[in-house]
């Protein structure tokens, strides 16, 4: 029994792996109105919402008693305080731990913009110069989560993702944008769902793992390319002659020490 506290895109396409699988899956969502697709999906779906100020509101406690429980809720960029995240999080955290009191093991997608734009290449173990809002609070929320007594947890720190419905194309289309040779960090939904299948099977615990695609094209190189092939008008790029600013994450963790396979390596490539 797993559960997917988050079933909106990626939590769907989770899902759907895990069910092939023969799991048993319960899911949440925030909206009533999805209720019915997640059913006809095969899952056992809730509504769950988490208020600004950490009050949790569930139709059934089923969803918190499974041992693994995969937490894909965004970082909503529309928070004023930055910090309801963090408090969202523990709450869940902690209502789980409540219902649930045997072993426990919590899968968190982060985001690989928890980095800073360093012009270098970016590891998991490396120190971060913390300088956004943002950043604090996915880093708190990390370190919260790897220092829980009795409870696992692993960190995927996923880098934009595409795929499908989500086309590349789409991102920057038509749009004034800047950061002409800043390096790109993506990954296809796919590949998410690979990796972790791979977390779940080979119980990969108290890890961070970047996901990201071994692939950096410049915005430029990635985004007048996918609009041209799909007959979208190609970003416009202002800069100031400067120096654009980037980060390149690395995947070393995942395809060496953990030989993940990666479906989709060429980012100028066809995808689903």
């Amino acid at each position: 029994m797993i559960s997917i506290v988050g079933c909106g895109w990626l939590g769907q396409h989770l899902a759907k792996r895990l069910l092939r699988q023969e799991d048993l899956v319960l899911g949440s969502t925030t909206r009533k109105e999805q209720l019915g697709l997640l059913n006809s999906l095969g899952v056992k779906s809730s509504v769950l919402t988490v208020s600004e100020s950490g009050d949790v509101s569930v139709d059934s406690d089923d969803i918190f008693l499974s041992p693994t429980l995969i937490i894909t809720l965004p970082f909503r960029r529309w928070f004023k305080d930055p910090m309801v995240y963090f408090k969202q999080i523990k709450a869940l955290v902690e209502y789980y731990s409540d219902l649930n009191t045997s072993k426990k093991w919590i899968i968190f997608t982060s985001s690989t913009s928890i980095y800073s734009m360093t012009n270098k290449i970016v590891k998991e173990d490396d120190a971060i110069n913390l300088v956004s809002d943002r950043q604090h609070v996915l880093y708190d929320v990390e370190q919260y989560l790897l220092s829980l007594p009795n409870v696992d947890a692993t960190v995927l720190r996923c880098a934009g993702l595409y795929g499908y419905d989500r086309r590349i194309a789409h991102f920057l289309s038509g749009k004034v944008v800047s950061g002409r040779d800043a390096c790109v960090n993506l990954i296809h939904i796919d590949d998410v769902v690979g990796i972790v299948d791979l977390v779940l099977n080979q119980c990969i615990k108290n890890h961070i793992i970047n996901c990201v695609t071994n692939h950096h094209p410049t915005k430029e190189e990635l985004y007048s390319f996918h609009s041209k092939k799909d007959g979208l008008n190609a970003p416009v790029f202002q800069d100031d002659g400067s120096q654009a600013k980037y980060k390149i994450v690395s995947n070393d963790r995942l395809v060496n020490e953990l030989q993940y396979s990666f479906q989709y390596t060429n980012l100028f490539s066809d995808y689903a």
